[in-house]
């Protein structure tokens, strides 16, 4: 054979097996489209599919893919997943359900509860107002009878018996008034230019003979540079002095210490506080010691024997720490059990502007000003014989 032939034959088998390669190839990647697109391509935008329709929302589709391989495993397992989903969401349904009828009755509950706080307040001021008006004629025949000329010493001891217990029992009148009105918001603030160590004098002069009475030593202890004068509502920081010395003598045994002491602190504030030398407070107490109704233990692992052993109702601090705040400032204590404590107040020199003060006398459910009582002809007969006194007094009420 010619060599020409021969080159020419095999360019020609080269030529078909390039062709031939060529169209495999073809073939081979149409087939792994194919394979691809239908059986790896198709489940998984499937299961996109089904899973962007659940992201919306719908929880009742399922994978269906039957190609009996892993993907119909894994569409299986999916569904699994989604069967789980709706039981989940079906009883976080039913949870929602129930505590969205909770939520209504604790609303309703919430608002029972403020009605009834706010009638207690009611209650409070109305029957500690009525119980003042008797209150104060027994005070004022007991005052006149203190003044009678022809008394004994047993019917003496009596009528200071009287005044002692009326005044005790007025001052707790007075906790519960000044408690209602706290807790109502009309508590009102009237600021005038004063000297804090003139109040503190005062109210240390005051409680002098009760403290004398129990052998206790009670004295100011002032600052060796004079403090800025105060534009404050005076009377109620009279009250917290007040009630922070009672506190101090009531908890205080014979004997004792109380000293009252005050002092610029920063630009703007003062303070003054109470130190005695009483029982002391235990530490696990402290955080509740201004709670209402809630007076210390006398004993160290807390068992509550205070309420036998001393008088009062435990309204005491926690007043003290409401008018502290009404008044833009706060209250401190530093006690130790057995050795005493601190109480230290500390306030603004200026009184803070409130928005929300109300005025008492014409809010309405105000409880008005305690009736004046005038007293006119009095006449005291004397009858030593009988061992008596005859009173007359004409009582008139102005107002109540």
């Amino acid at each position: 054979m010619p060599l020409g032939e021969v080159d020419q034959q095999l360019a020609r088998n080269w030529a078909m097996l390039v062709a031939s390669g060529i169209v495999t190839a073809f073939l081979a990647m149409l087939a792994a489209y194919v394979i691809v697109r239908y059986v790896i391509v198709k489940p998984v935008q499937h299961l996109k599919d089904v899973s962007d329709a659940i992201a919306r929302g719908t929880l009742n589709l399922r994978a269906e893919i039957s190609t009996g391989d892993e993907f119909e495993e894994l569409s299986q397992a999916f569904n699994r997943m989604l069967r789980y989903m709706n039981a989940k969401s079906d009883e976080l349904r039913g949870v929602n359900e129930r505590l969205d009828g909770k939520i209504d009755q604790l609303a309703r509950a919430n608002m029972e509860l403020f009605n009834n706080n706010r009638l207690k307040d009611d209650f409070l001021a109305t029957i500690s107002h009525e119980l003042r008006t008797p209150l104060n004629s027994i005070l004022g025949f007991s005052d006149i009878l203190q003044s009678a000329p022809n008394l004994d010493d047993r019917q003496r001891r009596y009528v200071t018996n009287i005044q002692t217990s009326g005044q005790s029992l007025m001052v707790q009148i007075n906790d519960l008034l000044d408690l209602a009105k706290i807790e109502s918001g009309k508590m009102e603030i009237h600021p005038t230019s004063f000297a804090l160590s003139d109040v503190l004098e005062l109210q240390v002069q005051q409680m002098m003979p009760l403290a004398d009475r129990r052998n206790i030593d009670l004295r100011t202890d002032p600052p060796p540079v004079p403090v800025s004068p105060l534009f404050q509502d005076r009377g109620k920081i009279s009250q917290i002095v007040n009630n922070l010395l009672s506190n101090a003598i009531k908890f205080t045994p014979e004997g004792g210490r109380i000293r009252v002491s005050w002092r610029a602190v920063e630009r703007g504030f003062l303070s003054f506080s109470v130190e005695d030398t009483g029982i002391g407070i235990p530490l696990q107490e402290q955080e509740h010691i201004f709670e209402k109704f809630r007076q210390g233990s006398t004993l160290p692992e807390g068992r509550d024997h205070t309420k036998r052993e001393y008088e009062g109702t435990g309204l005491g601090l926690s007043i003290v720490r409401e008018l502290s705040r009404l008044l833009g400032g706060e209250v401190g204590l530093k006690s130790e059990f057995g050795r005493g404590s601190i109480f230290s107040v500390r306030i603004p020199l200026e009184v803070p502007l409130r928005t929300d003060t109300v005025n008492a006398e014409a809010t309405a459910g105000t409880v008005q000003a305690p009736p004046l009582i005038t007293a006119t002809d009095i006449r005291i007969p004397a009858k030593a014989d009988a061992g008596t006194v005859d009173v007359r007094l004409d009582v008139q009420t102005i107002g109540g």
